[in-house]
């Protein structure tokens, strides 16, 4: 009776041991799957925020176009008035010289 004790309690020893074995390797693989968690996390957030500098720097390129664009067509309009005006001055002398 007491050998068959003792077996019992060795077998539950045994199991005890695997299993708690296998916990420790469980929680090792929680650890390394949070830390794999919290790093594409951090590196999702790093190319949100460079997907932000991106879309910044886009809207500010397209708007010193815009502005560019605007600007020279005024410089156009400012010359087109300017030759207009120069061109009546010239017949304005021409039928004064008449």
């Amino acid at each position: 009776m007491e050998k068959q004790f003792k077996y019992f309690l060795t077998q539950i020893k045994e199991k005890t041991e695997r299993l708690i074995t296998k916990i420790d390797t469980q929680n090792k693989e929680i650890i390394r799957l949070t830390e794999d968690n919290k790093t594409l996390r951090n590196t999702l957030n790093k190319q949100k925020e460079i997907s932000k500098q991106i879309k910044q720097e886009k809207l500010e390129q397209e708007y010193s176009q815009f502005v560019s664009n605007k600007d020279k067509n005024q410089k156009q309009e400012i010359e087109k008035n300017i030759d207009n005006v120069i061109r009546v001055i010239d017949k304005t002398i021409m039928l004064l010289n008449k």
